[in-house]
Formats: structure tokens, sequence, C-alpha cells
């Protein structure tokens, strides 16, 4: 694990270093919001599984993806550091130490893994607290976290699992992202109603 974890953090680093020229250049990108957050250039890190890891191959099947080339500045960076099949647990013992050496002002977090195999509610709960306490000792940052769509799971998995989330996230310093519009079936519609959840979000933020 501590040598996944000096991979990732290399890794990280050199495609925030890729995604920034990137930003800066203006190539290959759709129109973005030419702002600046908070004072200073964005760096976005996202967390979580296969929703957010996307098609490795084209990397542009992700929401995180979209909701970076679409809805964040010009000059932002995008550092994506989730897992295939990668949970809470994997956040928090994986993919947490390198965002919180990246220090973002800006970070999305999203279960869908643990819905679909099953995790144990309590071990969820734990997890996710844990990654809310220590994102929030970062200055200045934001952390979105989504419940699980729709066609996610049993419907009635689904709902006790966003009850979990939904309290975790209320008694962090963090903000919901409520995905019950993402109801598409088709994968690249379905990611594109869930980073229009988060673009939302970020707004309101």
């Amino acid at each position: 694990m501590q040598l996944r974890s000096h991979l990732l953090s290399a890794l990280a680093v050199a495609a925030g270093l890729v995604l920034g020229v990137t930003g800066c250049t203006g190539s290959a990108r759709s129109p973005r919001p030419a702002h600046e957050v908070g004072g200073k250039a964005e760096l976005y890190v996202a967390l979580g599984g296969d929703d957010v890891a996307g098609d490795r191959r084209r990397f542009t099947d992700s929401w995180p993806q979209l909701l970076f080339r679409t809805n964040l500045p010009v000059s932002a960076t995008f550092v994506n550091l989730a897992g295939p099949r990668e949970g809470a647990e994997a956040i928090r013992g994986d993919q947490l130490p390198t965002a919180l050496r990246l220090r973002p002002n800006l970070v999305s977090v999203t279960l869908l893994d643990d819905l679909e195999r099953g995790t144990p509610p309590v071990t969820v709960r734990r997890d996710l607290a844990e990654i809310l306490r220590r994102l929030g000792q970062v200055d200045g940052i934001r952390v979105l976290v989504g419940t699980a769509p729709p066609n996610t799971g049993s419907e009635e998995a689904r709902l006790a699992f966003n009850a979990i989330v939904s309290g975790t996230v209320r008694a962090a310093n963090a903000r919901l992202v409520n995905l019950d519009g993402a109801r598409a079936t088709d994968p690249q519609i379905r990611a594109q109603q869930i980073a229009d959840a988060f673009a939302r979000a970020i707004r309101r933020s």
C-alpha cells in the first residue's frame, strides 16, 4: 500500500502538471468560465471508484472530467485519484493521503462501488466520516459528496445508503450533492447528468 501511495502521488503530480498546461493553453477543451475562485487557480481532486475513474483508455467518459472541462476556470487543474472498484475504505487508505499532500481547494467524493457490492453501512459511515474530517483540515477547501443515483443497486438499498451518506455529510463541513436526477441508463448521458448536478452544487457553494 505504501508503494502504491507513492506511485499515486507521482502520477497525480504529473497529471496535474499536464492538465494544468492544457488548461492554460485551452487546447482540446470546451469553453469554460475564465474567472478564478478564491483568488487563486482551482485545484480539483476527484476521489471514488468506477464512476470517477471512467475509461482509462479515453479518460473523457468519467463525470469529473466532464465537470472539469465545462464548469471550472480555464486555469484550473484536475487530478483524478479514483481507482476501479474502490469504495470508502480504499479512498481513506489509498487516495486520501495523496489528496491531502496536493492541498486542493475543491474535492468530489462518490461511493457508488460500496453500494453496489453491499459494504456494511457502519463501515461506510466510519470511513466517510474520517475522509471528511481530514479533508476539512485543509484551509479553503470545498468538499462535495454525491449520493447514489437511481439504478445503482436496489431502490431500498439505495435509499438506506443515501440516508447514511447524507447524515455523515451533514455532520461534517461538506456539501451533499443529490444525484436523484441522474436517471439515464446510457453511461455517457448519466455521466453528464452527474457532472451537471455537481456543477450546480459548485455554483451554490
